[in-house]
């Protein structure tokens, strides 16, 4: 499926990139990709801006779901006063991902919940073995990286059962619920974790923490189609979302990933390293392109 053209629906000047750039957003170049990262969003996105951002982020998830969403967007009237962060990124300006993060601080950690990730399937990685997805969460676990302080966890509340494999990519061993294994490294650490989110999030929807399944927590089934067909994913996690979530009823998985500090900057390390061969291979290749087209002029 193609990026939308989000400049259809956010018109020029204004479109959606030249906003987020123009209210301090900072953008960076990932392989053919660009993204941006805009700091408190609902400090520098007037109400004008909001709503043309909103009506865009509708309009992707409705193509990328084929389904109506406007119902889950117009239930989120303060969606980027909640937010500390909002992640875009663009394939030759055009929108083919973004989520928006918290940092919230309870139960003992320091908490980085991601919400709302959407990303458009492209034929490429970004660099490496990185998706879209894989870039985003590694780029903002980049930007929230612990040096010392509290734990720091990482949670997602989400319909998709790939997003499960995506929290399971960051660190297999630190994921909850746990869909691939019996049991999970720390129980207890993971299940203050997700309580907390639960209650923060959806204080007045029932939660069982068992399986970390918030009970109603949106309006419906957000994709009008699953994202991952039965045949793409494990076994074990297509049987654990039929058995245990109601998409219709509205219901959300909890998934954390609670790694250590030294876990955290390990992850971090191997995706810079990943990042800094990408761009010297990039920057190779073209200065020997250069260097061959000199050549050829010069004949």
């Amino acid at each position: 499926m193609t990026a939308l053209n989000c400049t259809e629906t956010v018109t020029e000047p204004h479109g959606l990139y030249q906003i987020l750039v123009g209210a301090a957003g900072r953008a960076k170049t990932r392989g053919r990709f660009e993204i941006v990262r805009l700091n408190r969003p609902g400090r520098r996105l007037d109400a004008s801006m909001q709503a043309r951002v909103i009506d865009c982020f509708a309009r992707t998830t409705d193509a990328l779901y084929q389904a109506d969403t406007s119902f889950h967007w117009r239930s989120r009237t303060d969606y980027f006063g909640t937010l500390d962060v909002l992640w875009a990124v663009f394939l030759d300006r055009q929108l083919v991902g973004f989520t928006g993060i918290r940092t919230l601080h309870g139960a003992g950690e320091r908490i980085v919940y991601i919400d709302n990730m959407n990303v458009h399937p492209v034929p490429h990685k970004v660099f490496g073995r990185h998706t879209i997805g894989s870039m985003l969460v590694h780029e903002i676990l980049w930007a929230t990286v612990p040096l010392a302080g509290p734990p720091m966890s990482v949670v997602f509340r989400t319909q998709n059962p790939s997003v499960y494999r995506l929290a399971y990519a960051i660190h297999p061993t630190a994921v909850y619920p746990r869909v691939m294994q019996a049991q999970p490294r720390d129980e207890a650490r993971s299940k203050r974790v997700v309580d907390f989110l639960a209650a923060t999030l959806s204080p007045d929807k029932v939660f069982e923490n068992d399986i970390s399944v918030i009970r109603n927590a949106y309006g419906g089934h957000i994709y009008g189609r699953p994202e991952s067909s039965p045949a793409s994913l494990k076994p074990a996690l297509a049987k654990y979302w039929k058995e245990h979530v109601r998409l219709e009823a509205g219901d959300a998985v909890l998934i954390s990933v609670c790694p250590t500090h030294a876990e955290v900057r390990g992850i971090v390390w191997r995706y810079l390293k990943a990042l800094a061969r990408s761009t010297f291979t990039r920057w190779l290749a073209a200065l020997t392109e250069s260097r061959r087209a000199g050549r050829e002029t010069s004949l």
